[in-house]
């Protein structure tokens, strides 16, 4: 009885040193990631940079264009009338059904009208939007080769620190492990078989990576691979599509 509640207690502190090390490997990537968008923004310049806010900002416009249309007092009350007039020439008789055909049109047109004119402003916010966009993209394109041998730089000293945080873990996990007279145990920090480090740093999220990883030690059972979108497939929700422990590797460099 004794030697399971000391199993417990030593499987409870490995629990803790895992969490401790896989929060200072969050904490490498984080950083990383914070060098590598300060080196972007010198690399790309003040005119991307300025882009990039006017894009923005404009997106920001077309947004409480669009919510101030939709929430106008005059938008519920067409709504309200084109309610009504639909059902009054629904239950029309034959006498009156032109004349509630001719109602019902007229709102269907106000209606119509009104919206052709709100797409034809969102039309011209998204001909801008592309316009910057495309201006941006080519700085990008144009800095590229500079910027992905910078990610690699950073990416590269991500994987030494982690490397060297790993000696670190096995000293603790062994000394650990002698107090409590384990013998069969891993030196490796078992996390990182599902925490890729050839993640693209652009998309790195520590707070992602932390609440997945807890969420695993709470509802997970021993065989979890780690990888949370395998226990979600076939759901349709937006949260359960990322998969927070892998990304997106290739030799194009995405902003």
């Amino acid at each position: 009885m004794a030697e399971k509640v000391v199993n417990s207690d030593y499987e409870l502190l490995l629990e803790e040193l895992n969490s401790k090390y896989f929060e200072k490997v969050c904490d490498i990537f984080d950083d990383a990631k914070n060098t590598l968008l300060a080196k972007l923004k010198d690399l790309l310049g003040e005119e991307y940079c300025q882009l990039v806010d006017e894009i923005k900002t404009i997106k920001d416009k077309a947004i409480s264009v669009r919510e101030n249309f939709d929430n106008q007092p005059y938008t519920a009350q067409l709504k309200e009338k084109l309610e009504v007039a639909k059902l009054e020439f629904v239950e029309a008789n034959d006498q009156d059904r032109a004349e509630k055909k001719q109602a019902l049109n007229a709102i269907l047109s106000e209606i119509a009208q009104r919206n052709i004119e709100v797409f034809s402003q969102m039309a011209t916010f998204r001909k801008v939007i592309d316009d910057k966009t495309n201006l941006a993209m080519s700085i990008i394109k144009e800095r590229e080769p500079q910027l992905k041998n910078f990610e690699k730089e950073v990416i590269e000293n991500a994987r030494n620190k982690t490397f060297e945080l790993s000696v670190s873990y096995q000293s603790e996990v062994s000394a650990l492990s002698y107090a409590f007279n384990v013998t069969e145990f891993s030196k490796e920090m078992p996390f990182l078989k599902s925490f890729d480090p050839n993640m693209r740093l652009i998309d790195f999220n520590k707070k992602a990576f932390m609440d997945a990883f807890n969420s695993k030690k709470q509802n997970c059972g021993p065989k979890c691979s780690g990888n949370c979108l395998s226990c979600h497939v076939g759901e349709k929700n937006d949260s359960l599509d990322k998969n927070y422990y892998k990304s997106e590797n290739n030799d194009e460099f995405k902003n």
